[in-house]
């Protein structure tokens, strides 16, 4: 049904070509409701005239939003309002030049200007009008440091800005009779309120230069421009009768509209606290109203981060809490996402394997109650339900429920959307990715705060405590969750049962029709490829922030479809939370060894599986490509593995298989692969060198073997007082080896007998040694008394002695020592009562500890099984074989995240 209103028209006191003087590109900071603003401007939909919207809302300070399109401009305007929600005054307002990017806002006392603000970082403050002398004091100011730019005592005005004082607080005060009729005399207040504020941003525009440059030399004039402009009251009878301004009041009741014409527009407002935060989604439901001229409409507003950052289930899917918590979770039935614990107010959703995967669920199906009203949506096939009967999706636009709460259908990229309101303001958007699955975003009011639990949190602002078992018990610890009491104890808390269900349920089924308790029946579990492979169609569909790039790899890759990459692209738009995916770990990691390089790992299980994280250039990972990353985790490159070599490995690899034979791949330009040949092509895969071995260790340019003969053979550039004496086969050194430890400059040789070596020149070191590590320029030494010495050099205080000075002689550093390993400049201790000692140089975080101390040790953990550095890196195992990293990221491949240097122990998947 058409509607007609009554036409009005402010006067606003710029020219077009003013305005088309300011059309060039600025730096300014945008205020937030001014970047939504924007976009306004640039709808589509045809639009006669002018547009004014009308916020009848009482809880919304913001009551007019002006549209000029033929100047490009949004004008705001804020104040107090009575009970049916008309401005009763004007206490500040907003205008904004999308072109220029460039915005002023101005505060109002009494009608009179106090301040203004421009976008370029100017502030204006205006004080001690005087009307006999028609001035008023002005001190201008930059905003980041306050510093004043000019002074005026004495700022001269013209009689009209005060006349026009006058006649706004006699509009103000309701001495204004009822316009043609159709509303009362509220409605006349907030138009010459409004009307008053609005010209004088009209004029403000005139000053855009401030705004847009931030000249100084402009901002006196500017000032002038701006007060002397102040006129808006005359000749606002006038503009009643024009028609070049279309007005709709937008409010809980539809107010004035539907008093005159018997037309419900509604837009339902939650309560702001700071209006100037303003959503996309105002805007285009109002002009959505200009266009489509629906009987009925809902859309959510709301300054809080939850109206900018719902929480949200996503694909496979992957959650988002109210308070701003990424997960996964996987489980196969219906759950409690949201329920309130002051009304009667909940969300329940179905969760079920689509693709049949036997890891990942998608959510199937959404039910909520409104209030008196059960609304259910459904895929497979699609169907939505009020109070259990179906209604047409095909034909649905908009749907009015008991108490105040509403159904509307949009469409998004060809995607249904279906939104639910209720009566406290809270928004259910339902986006229906095709037949398969359905996504959800949940804008709670701030008056939910504490009051909801669930899936999605309990919306107190602690990201914290999200993920709590129905109990309250908190499984979310030291920021990873554990992937067993995650969908057991924690999913099982959150089902619901068939006497309290709110979904539809054909013939014959219930909601154990969909409940599967063995499920997930494994972590989700890619390949480098895939992974590479599903990122580039992520990336290519525009998905480039996290976690919605994480979370599109894995549904992509999963399922191998890239329309997934669709629900990650909705939810980047809506959501500018950069939060990364909480890790979830697995299970315990059985490890065996671990070595590093600078820009990459190897993890070797007790199960032979050997695993690679990092980069892989010079075919170091022996896959078949000299390039492969792994984006931060790691994949599994070998079976059947007994050992792998130990030391600064930089280029190439040594690979000690089951049946004790050698392998070689990577870099080998000095013969380090002891295949014949030195150049610098990287060999792989992986090729045979040698049988009968038992250990192995390697440089950046040389290889060690330890035959099952306890025979030691070398090739590579290998020295002995400073000449090679092996070339690219291996060579036989000595006998009688029983271990061996390298690294660029150091090389010790562990004897049957318990005696150390050195292996430039083959000097004695120590005998009774149990084992050693080596570093840059120093050597540790576990005795058999299991006291550690050291040696060698330590400029960064990292053997451990309290200073800086280079140990020429072995010095006992502790005693009941366990094992030892060694970085760029720190050292890691792990004594038999299993705490973890660090010391070094910490400028890198290194050390897992907060200290600027060099030389000290420090203990960092307790209850660990085994230590292992990289140059840039650190792994701890721990008794219950809970995997820990700190360091580069290349090299620890925490899992989930990438690019982020670890100064924490953070849990590590390795599936």
């Amino acid at each position: 049904m058409k509607t007609y209103f009554y036409r009005l028209v402010l006067m606003m006191c710029f020219s077009l070509g003013v305005l088309l003087g300011c059309k060039k590109d600025s730096d300014s900071t945008i205020n937030p409701a001014l970047t939504e603003l924007q976009k306004s401007l640039e709808d589509p939909r045809p639009v006669e005239g002018n547009i004014r919207f009308f916020i009848t809302d009482p809880a919304l300070e913001l009551g007019i939003i002006q549209r000029v399109p033929s100047f490009k401009v949004d004008v705001l305007v804020y104040g107090h309002k009575d009970t049916n929600g008309y401005l009763k005054d004007v206490t500040k307002t907003i205008i904004y030049n999308p072109n220029t990017k460039g915005w002023v806002e101005m505060l109002y006392d009494n009608g009179y200007p106090s301040q203004y603000e421009t976008s370029k970082g100017y502030v204006v403050e205006l004080k001690n009008y005087n009307r006999s002398k028609k001035n008023v004091e002005v001190t201008i100011k930059t905003k980041a440091d306050n510093k004043i730019i000019k002074e005026s005592v004495d700022f001269a005005l013209s009689a009209e800005f005060f006349q026009n004082i006058d006649a706004y607080n006699k509009y103000k005060s309701g001495k204004v009779g009822a316009v043609n009729g159709i509303c009362n005399d509220n409605t006349a207040r907030a138009v010459a309120a409004a009307g008053v504020a609005a010209n004088t941003f009209g004029c403000v525009l005139g000053i855009t230069e401030i705004a847009v440059t931030g000249g100084l030399a402009a901002i006196p004039v500017g000032v002038g421009t701006l007060l002397n402009c102040y006129s808006a009251i005359t000749g606002l009878y006038e503009a009643f009768t024009k028609d070049d301004i279309t007005d709709r009041y937008l409010g809980p009741t539809g107010a004035c509209l539907s008093k005159s014409a018997g037309n419900g527009y509604q837009v339902a407002y939650e309560c702001v606290k700071n209006p100037l935060k303003l959503t996309t989604a105002v805007i285009n439901c109002a002009t959505q109203l200009i266009a489509t001229e629906a009987d009925f409409y809902d859309c959510g507003c709301d300054d809080s981060n939850s109206k900018k950052n719902p929480a949200h289930s996503t694909a496979d899917p992957h959650l988002m809490t109210h308070d701003g918590t990424g997960f996964d979770f996987q489980s196969h039935g219906e759950y409690i996402a949201t329920k309130s614990t002051t009304d009667n107010f909940e969300i329940q959703v179905r969760q079920e394997d689509v693709y049949k995967t036997g890891r990942v669920t998608m959510n199937t199906g959404l039910a909520v109650q409104t209030g008196t009203d059960v609304v259910c949506v459904t895929v497979k096939p699609n169907r939505l339900f009020v109070n259990k009967q179906v209604q047409d999706l095909n034909t649905l636009t908009a749907l009015p429920l008991k108490d105040g709460a509403s159904i509307k259908k949009t469409k998004d990229n060809g995607r249904d959307v279906i939104n639910i309101t209720n009566k406290n303001g809270d928004l259910i958007k339902v986006i229906i990715q095709g037949t398969d699955y359905l996504d959800y975003y949940l804008y709670l009011t701030e008056n939910r705060k504490s009051k909801v639990i669930g899936l999605l949190g309990n919306y107190d602002g602690n990201k914290n405590n999200d993920i709590q078992i129905r109990n309250g018990e908190n499984i979310l610890i030291n920021g990873s969750l554990d992937f067993n009491k995650l969908h057991s104890n924690y999913a099982d808390s959150w089902r619901i049962a068939q006497s309290n269900s709110l979904f539809y349920y054909d013939a014959g089924k219930t909601t154990d029709s969909y409940t599967e308790k063995d499920f997930p029946r494994s972590l989700q579990t890619l390949t480098a490829e895939q992974k590479i492979k599903a990122e580039a169609t992520c990336r290519a569909a525009g998905v480039s922030t996290e976690p919605f790039l994480s979370n599109c790899i894995t549904d992509v890759a999963i399922t191998n479809n890239p329309e997934m990459a669709k629900s990650a692209v909705f939810g980047q738009q809506n959501d500018s939370r950069n939060s990364k995916p909480i890790p979830i770990v697995q299970e315990g990691v059985d490890v065996k060894t671990i070595t590093s390089g600078r820009y990459f790992s190897y993890l070797l299980k007790t199960d032979g599986t050997l695993w690679a994280c990092g980069r892989s250039s010079d075919g170091v990972f022996g896959v078949g490509n000299t390039a492969v990353d792994t984006k931060g985790y790691f994949m599994k490159i070998m079976d059947g593995v007994k050992d792998i070599a130990k030391g600064d490995q930089s280029s190439h690899m040594l690979i000690l298989k089951n049946d004790n034979t050698v392998w070689a791949f990577g870099r080998n330009e000095w013969g380090q692969i002891g295949n014949g040949v030195s150049n610098a092509t990287p060999v792989f895969p992986a090729v045979q060198i040698m049988k009968d071995a038992k250990l192995l260790a390697v440089t950046s340019v040389s290889s060690y073997i330890v035959k099952t003969d306890n025979s030691l053979w070398a090739f590579g550039q290998t020295f002995d007082n400073g000449k090679s004496i092996a070339g690219n086969v291996p060579v036989k050194i000595m006998d009688g080896v029983k271990d061996i430890a390298a690294n660029w400059t150091n090389v010790v040789i562990l004897k049957t007998d318990n005696s150390l070596w050195r292996a430039s020149g083959f000097v004695k070191i120590m005998d009774n040694v149990k084992s050693m590590n080596v570093g840059d320029f120093c050597t540790m030494i576990i005795k058999n008394d299991n006291s550690l010495w050291v040696e060698g050099s330590n400029e960064a205080g990292q053997i451990g002695l309290g200073t800086l000075t280079k140990s020429n002689g072995y010095t006992k550093l502790l005693d009941d020592v366990q094992s030892v390993a060694n970085g760029y400049q720190f050292m890691y201790i792990l004594k038999n009562d299993k705490t973890l000692w660090s010391v070094g140089n910490n400028s890198l975080g290194l050390l897992g500890v907060q200290t600027s101390q060099r030389g000290v040790l420090n203990k960092v953990l307790d209850d660990v099984k085994s230590v292992y550095c990289g140059p840039l890196s650190v792994f701890v195992a721990k008794s219950d074989n809970m995997l820990w990293a700190l360091g580069n990221y290349s090299d620890i491949g925490y899992g989930l995240e990438n690019n982020i240097y670890r100064y924490k122990f953070v849990p590590i998947n390795v599936k």
